[in-house]
């Protein structure tokens, strides 16, 4: 990361910037997501989950890596009476195939700083060529989320409270695959951090 000055309190203490924070300042947190304000997606798989046909998809690719920070997956209507989604990474960038760009681009979380060199595309209807994909969180709730009063019908992965976290060299991919009994709407959205790979090594 970029060297910055230390801060020290009127007490001695010195104050220190938690690493995501720190990421944001340097103009390296981007976030993306399926669904906009009020016109959820209807994700792809009607049946059980479907990890081929990702309802979220990020394309890393070549002198880029990224490390997810957090992501959610909210469900605006469900049918059936299971939800269950799951969340992964792969070691190829399998290009957009048959999908839509995403509803909601990588945009920078510092104003007017550079883009991402990621794609995000959504809802593929056609399965991609995944080298070694690996799940890294799962989400899911038997009964129909439809039926549930109270709280949030959504479900939640963030870096330091889940602790797994991938690290995505590209090429490579991030995708999440939503699936329920019958048919779902929602949102997705995703906050990642995005370095050239050169500044790891």
């Amino acid at each position: 990361g970029q060297e910055a000055t230390g801060v020290m309190n009127k007490r001695g203490e010195i104050l220190r910037m938690p690493w995501h924070v720190q990421l944001v300042h340097e103009g390296k947190v981007f976030t993306a997501g399926a669904g906009t304000i009020t016109t959820p997606v209807t994700f792809t798989s009607t049946t059980v989950v479907d990890i081929t046909l990702p309802d979220f998809l990020l394309r890393v690719p070549t002198g880029t890596t990224i490390v997810p920070l957090y992501m959610h997956v909210y469900y605006e209507a469900t049918g059936g009476t299971i939800t269950e989604g799951v969340a992964l990474i792969s070691d190829t960038d399998p290009g957009n195939g048959t999908s839509s760009a995403a509803d909601r681009l990588p945009v920078n979380m510092k104003a007017r700083l550079g883009s991402s060199a990621c794609t995000a595309r959504q809802l593929v209807t056609v399965t991609p060529t995944f080298i070694n994909a690996r799940e890294f969180w799962r989400w899911g709730e038997p009964p129909d989320l439809d039926a549930i009063v109270t709280g949030e019908s959504g479900f939640t992965w963030d870096y330091q409270r889940n602790g797994n976290i991938p690290w995505i060299i590209g090429p490579g991919t991030l995708h999440l695959a939503s699936g329920t009994a019958t048919s779902s709407t929602g949102f997705i959205t995703v906050v990642y951090a995005e370095f050239l790979t050169s500044e790891l090594q």
